[in-house]
């Protein structure tokens, strides 16, 4: 009995991973569905998960259940990442990270070549998990030794608008604009991001209508960029294909 207690955790683990691959798969293959969606849904209504997995604490310690929570999103985003080529290609609903794909992709697809299309992305993000994982054990101990995390949190503010700098410097939309109007307009773009995430922080959220929800903590900020990634991949259709 003690010996198929300690394999309890990784049991669950495991299975809480498959639950995250379902609904990755789920997220993937649904156009213009994010795993973030799945993220902040799980982040929103996690006390009321955690309180219904509370029977698991006979089982394993109530620090594993936030445990569990995170091994499902993570699963999500990685099974997602496999799949939503797939519309991108096929449907021609990209999403922010795959707009730029969507050209070469259905140019593969009226070749003919739509399946090597999919395998050649599969391929990609097989060994982006790969190299993931093997860099990931080196670059914790490298970065925990350094303090990295705190030094790049005392500075963030200095990093954030140096690395926003250098996009909005270094913007051209296309041969035909002028380097000091892309400039210009990426500026304004970048302003006015900034004036409407203003708005939407100080803008009152309305309470769920649902009994479960209505004591959970919301905020606009979320639908408001979700519609903004999917208006510019929609833009970015109409005008390039």
């Amino acid at each position: 009995m003690d010996a198929f207690s300690a394999f309890v955790p990784f049991l669950l683990l495991f299975g809480f991973s498959l639950l995250g691959v379902a609904l990755g798969t789920v997220t993937g293959l649904v156009p213009g569905f994010h795993p973030n969606n799945v993220a902040f849904i799980l982040l929103s209504v996690s006390p009321v998960i955690l309180e219904r997995l509370r029977f698991l604490t006979a089982l394993v310690p109530s620090e594993t259940l936030l445990v569990l929570v995170a091994a499902t999103v993570v699963a999500a985003s990685v099974a997602h990442t496999f799949l939503n080529f797939i519309p991108a290609a096929f449907v021609g609903a990209p999403e922010g990270e795959t707009a730029l794909a969507l050209l070469p992709a259905h140019r593969m697809l009226l070749e003919g070549r739509a399946y090597e299309a999919t395998v050649l992305s599969a391929t990609g993000s097989f060994w982006s998990v790969v190299f993931s994982f093997l860099l990931l054990v080196p670059f914790y101990f490298l970065f925990s030794s350094l303090n990295f995390y705190e030094t790049v949190q005392s500075r963030m503010l200095y990093i954030l608008v140096g690395i926003s700098a250098l996009f909005i410097l270094t913007e051209s939309f296309s041969e035909r604009w002028e380097a000091h109007w892309a400039v210009l307009l990426a500026s304004a773009v970048f302003l006015l991001s900034g004036l409407f995430g203003c708005v939407v922080l100080r803008m009152p959220v309305p309470v769920s209508p649902f009994p479960l929800f209505s004591s959970l903590r919301s905020t606009l900020l979320f639908p408001a960029l979700t519609g903004l990634f999917g208006l510019s991949a929609v833009l970015f259709s109409l005008l390039y294909t």
